[in-house]
């Protein structure tokens, strides 16, 4: 299971696929990454708010999937907003953080033959995560609450930090 945190604004969930497997990441793991990771590539990706959707051109739910050279190897992470928390997600492989949330599909197996997270934009980035997480720290103590942010704007303001040339419109 995932580990939450509250911070004053919200809940914090960090969360960690390790061998196919969650793994707790805890506080301090986490801002090890802070402290020593920098992100090379960013994309935004969307997936249906409902499966009974028809299309996901206007209503969808949006976050940001980084990648991450550390010192103890690549990473992969996602980060996001819904109604109940932030949710920040580790792995070793793209799939776990892009494809899931918390261990459960983004999208049931009945229905993956017809949507599967889209990629809305990417771009290069050279960025370190203590740039993006002194940003949002900035962003939420200047009275900008992520709670009243919906995941598009969450995702728009995350995207924006961390692109080197791109911005989501």
């Amino acid at each position: 299971m995932g580990n939450f945190y509250s911070t004053g604004h919200g809940t914090v969930r960090l969360y960690n696929y390790e061998n196919n497997r969650d793994v707790e990441l805890t506080l301090q793991d986490f801002l090890c990454h802070v402290n020593n990771d920098t992100i090379e590539k960013v994309y935004l990706f969307k997936t249906p708010l409902s499966e009974r959707q028809w299309t996901n051109l206007l209503f969808y739910h949006a976050y940001v999937v980084f990648y991450t050279d550390t010192p103890e190897g690549a990473c992969w992470w996602s980060i996001e907003k819904n109604g109940e928390a932030l949710t920040v997600q580790m792995s070793r492989r793209m799939e776990d953080v892009r494809d899931k949330y918390e261990d459960n599909r983004r999208i049931s197996e009945g229905n993956s033959w017809y949507w599967k997270p889209s990629l809305i934009l990417d771009d290069l980035s050279s960025r370190t995560f203590a740039n993006l997480y002194q940003y949002l720290s900035l962003y939420q103590s200047l009275s900008n609450n992520f709670i009243d942010k919906t995941c598009k704007e969450f995702a728009k303001i995350v995207f924006d930090c961390i692109a080197a040339n791109k911005r989501w419109i």
